[in-house]
């Protein structure tokens, strides 16, 4: 075709054309497909033949047969062939006929066998797991199946997997239900054993005990909040569990006579309960009740009363009497107070007169502090009326001095012993250790928030001490030991004492890795901060030297850190060391001797030689004595020392007539090869003029090696002069 899709003028193979025109005609193609039919093989219902040519999944299966499942198809009817399952690849490589493969179903029928409820047979021509059980029997639990109804024939648990190779009846299988309580002390000591029933049953009696609590019965939660049982509780056995036994803390009711006589024993219950009857007395006091304060100002409970027992608690006995007035007088301060009135004792009111440089020092029952004195707020019996005479103190005052700190704190007053105010001062790079009343330490000396008498007053200086922090060596992988330095201002690190096999130290470090602040042997260290420095190390390597033909013998150079390589110890007869190489024939990486070398890696280094060549000097014509020269490297030729009478000394030359290479004195000579270099001469000095004659003059002579040339009277004269050596 005229076209590479067929779209254009078609030719068949061998037509005739016309040649009338050049063209590209493109071959076109017809896919090859292939055919599968497929055979019922005894079953019943039509499927179309399908048709392909590359791999394709199988058209699904519509034939049925009764009795059978579908298994999948197969190229030979009798199941000989190549299998393939329900809509599998198929390679449509060639045409055929698959043949439906077919498997009897069989029926496994379920019997109750005593149990209550239906299940259908459940049929199946291949292998799968059984119909789940869905008969019960009250009072039994369902253990699995069996062939047999009294189980002595094949079992299967439930939801087993049948092979389905016959039909066959599955008989359920039951076992009486049995629950197992287990009793729990939580807490409690002793033991109990468990207890089995099938149905419901009274628990059998508590024998737990613990100490400070009483027993309250069980619960099927340890923390009480499940479902509570009493001793002996009828309890129904509908499943297995733990009873947790549950506990009441015993409390104590203390009975305080509070003022008056007699004993009573403390009540210790742990349920509510109604408290014991009072048998305290005291004379001139009726017995009111109980109360939890001795004032009366807690909880009452009158005689008798029902108490929770949820926590233990002093039950004071309260009494009524006669009632007492007691007045306050200020004695020399400002003020009023009201009398107080009370029948028994009880906490005097909290003073509120006032007196200028004076502290309120509590009551006395004279104004001059000669009879019974009483703290503010104290107990005071009231077993009589009076007056409480304020008793006055003079106020003494602290002042505190930084010392050398900053900040700033305000003085402290007062007239009796009590802590001094906590220091609010700083001073950089010093610890606070206290006051003295010496600024250079020498006085009386107190502690930060001590006890100050106050009896007199006083300036407190802060006393302060140089903070040093503390340097930990750590050797991290090394050995030997070291110890802590401690400093408080900059100063040089102690030298490393720790030592690594086939390691170099490397420095400090605050990170055990290397990744902190580094730090090189006995650096300056600031010492603003403790801390640990951990050993750096690093590993050490070796350079071998090999002579490479030479004689002698050299140690092997190691080394940790970058360091000038050993000079050479070697020698090789005709020829001069001409550095190192890592590669024998010197092809490797060069070092000249003494060069600076990394030792980041051991290698071995060869010894690299150059072959010694020898300069001989000739005085060609002149006279003098040079001694040869040797080198194996380029070279400034030694310094001329003949000498040659009315010559000038201009050079070397390879030939002696001065036709081969020449070399300038002090010129530099490559060595490469044995050569003998011949002086070169120039002649010294200026001929004489030659006497005019019949006015003619004669030019001065030009000696350079290339003759003599007169000029007379216009003639020019050339006498040829042989060339000096």
């Amino acid at each position: 075709n005229t076209a590479a899709d067929g779209s254009g003028t078609g030719f068949a193979d061998r037509a005739e054309y016309g040649f009338s025109s050049s063209v590209t005609l493109f071959a076109q193609w017809k896919r090859v497909e292939y055919t599968v039919t497929f055979d019922a093989n005894g079953g019943a219902g039509s499927m179309a033949a399908q048709v392909g040519y590359e791999p394709t999944s199988l058209t699904a299966n519509v034939f049925a047969r009764a009795g059978y499942r579908f298994a999948g198809w197969n190229t030979a009817a009798n199941g000989s062939g190549t299998s393939y399952a329900d809509r599998a690849q198929f390679p449509f490589s060639s045409s055929g006929t698959l043949y439906a493969q077919w498997s009897a179903e069989h029926t496994v029928t379920f019997d109750a066998n005593g149990g209550i409820g239906s299940m259908s047979g459940q049929v199946e021509a291949f292998p799968a797991p059984l119909s789940a059980n869905v008969f019960t029997r009250e009072g039994y639990e369902f253990t699995g199946w069996n062939t047999a109804a009294d189980g002595t024939g094949t079992a299967y648990p439930d939801g087993e997997v049948y092979s389905f190779s016959s039909s066959v009846t599955l008989f359920a299988q039951w076992a009486q239900v049995v629950y197992t309580v287990a009793f729990d002390g939580n807490g409690g000591v002793g033991t109990m054993d468990d207890q089995v029933a099938a149905g419901p049953a009274e628990l059998r009696g508590n024998s737990f005990t613990r100490d400070g609590y009483r027993f309250a019965g069980w619960n099927t939660a340890a923390d009480g909040s499940g479902t509570s049982y009493a001793d002996r509780a009828q309890f129904p056995f509908s499943s297995s569990g733990t009873l947790y036994a549950q506990w009441s803390a015993e409390h104590t009711v203390t009975f305080d006579a509070n003022g008056g006589v007699g004993s009573m024993s403390g009540q210790v219950e742990a349920f509510p309960a109604p408290l014991s009857a009072n048998v305290f007395t005291r004379e001139g006091y009726e017995f009111t009740g109980w109360n939890t304060a001795a004032d009366g100002t807690g909880t009452a409970y009158p005689d008798g009363e029902v108490y929770s027992f949820s926590s233990s608690v002093t039950l004071f006995a309260q009494w009524a009497q006669v009632v007492y007035t007691v007045a306050f007088d200020g004695n020399g301060g400002v003020g009023t107070m009201d009398d107080q009135v009370a029948a028994g004792p009880a906490e005097l009111r909290g003073n509120s007169f006032t007196r200028d440089g004076y502290r309120f020092a509590g009551w006395n029952t004279a104004a001059d502090g000669s009879g019974t004195s009483y703290a503010d707020r104290a107990q005071f019996p009231f077993s009589s009326s009076g007056t409480l005479y304020a008793q006055w103190s003079a106020e003494h005052t602290v002042t505190f001095d930084a010392n050398g700190g900053i900040g700033s704190m305000d003085p402290q007053a007062d007239i009796e012993p009590g802590a001094l105010e906590a220091n609010q001062f700083t001073r950089g790079g010093y610890t606070f250790t206290g006051w003295n009343t010496a600024a250079n330490g020498s006085g009386a000396a107190y502690a930060d928030r001590a006890q100050f008498p106050f009896s007199f007053s006083a300036t407190l200086f802060a006393q302060w001490k140089r903070v040093e922090y503390t340097v930990t060596f750590e050797a991290n992988g090394g050995g030997g030991s070291m110890m802590t330095q401690s400093g408080f201002e900059p100063t040089p690190l102690t030298a490393n004492a720790f030592d690594r096999s086939g390691f170099a130290f490397a420095g400090w470090n605050t990170a055990a890795d290397g990744s902190g602040a580094g730090y090189a042997d006995r650096a300056r260290f600031h010492f603003s901060a403790s801390l640990t420095l951990h050993a750096q190390w690093a590993a050490e390597h070796t350079v071998t030297f090999d002579s490479n033909g030479g004689a002698g013998d050299m140690e092997p150079q190691v080394s940790a850190f970058p360091a000038p390589l050993s000079s050479s110890e070697f020698s090789r007869e005709g020829y001069v060391f001409a550095g190192w190489n890592t590669a024998a024939d010197g092809s490797g990486i060069s070092y000249p001797e003494a060069a600076q070398f990394p030792f980041s890696s051991s290698v071995t280094l060869y010894a690299q030689w150059s072959a010694e060549h020898t300069v001989t000097f000739d005085p060609n014509g002149g006279t003098g004595i040079m001694s040869p020269q040797t080198g194996s490297t380029p070279g400034q030729l030694n310094g001329n020392a003949f000498t040659r009478d009315g010559y000038t000394f201009t050079g070397w030359n390879t030939k002696a007539d001065g036709t081969g290479a020449a070399y300038e004195a002090g010129a530099v000579y490559s060595f490469g090869d044995d050569v003998t270099l011949f002086a070169q001469w120039k002649a010294n000095g200026i001929l004489p003029v030659l006497p005019a004659t019949g006015g003619f003059v004669m030019a001065s002579l030009l000696a350079f090696g290339f003759g003599l040339v007169s000029i007379i009277g216009g003639v020019t004269l050339r006498r040829r002069r042989r060339q000096e050596p």
